[in-house]
């Protein structure tokens, strides 16, 4: 493991990142867990989940896990995946398809329009397409809880 100096904003920001991203990739884990594969301190991993449960970025997982031995049972995590959403918009020949995505890839939402080809052919029917794409995605937007990026692909 490398050893990261430099200010402690900085660091926790990277440590951060590095729980974040190992909960996605590892999900259901534990806190031990996570403070092992990271080779960061138990109360540096208690902290940073702790941070991501209260933003709602992580949750508690909900499913059954397997765990070996007695005692406590320990309490996994996983990614909220839909605590940020993303929107893709493009035209195909005559269809534009508006598609909202969860953190993970999964369709949540989607709106498609097909408009005929004398509409797209002509000046006023570019204005037209703008402003019913425009619609959909504003529509997609309002139906939508929490949305942090919007990422546009035309492809004509």
């Amino acid at each position: 493991m490398t050893t990261i100096n430099g200010k402690p904003k900085i660091i926790k920001e990277i440590n951060m990142a590095l729980v974040r991203k190992n909960i996605i990739r590892n999900s259901p884990i534990t806190k031990p867990e996570l403070s092992k594969l990271l080779g960061l301190s138990l109360p540096t991993i208690n902290k940073c989940v702790d941070e991501l449960l209260e933003k709602e970025i992580v949750k508690v997982f909900e499913g059954e896990v397997e765990v070996k031995g007695s005692g406590k049972k320990p309490i996994f995590y996983e990614i909220n995946s839909d605590h940020v959403s993303y929107i893709a918009a493009y035209f195909k020949g005559t269809v534009l398809t508006v598609r909202e995505y969860n953190l993970l890839g999964k369709v949540k939402n989607e709106k498609v329009k097909k408009y005929p080809i004398r509409i797209i052919k002509c000046r006023i029917g570019y204005r037209l397409l703008i402003k019913y794409f425009f619609n959909l995605v504003t529509y997609i937007i309002w139906s939508s809880d929490i949305i942090v990026i919007l990422l546009f692909l035309l492809f004509f």
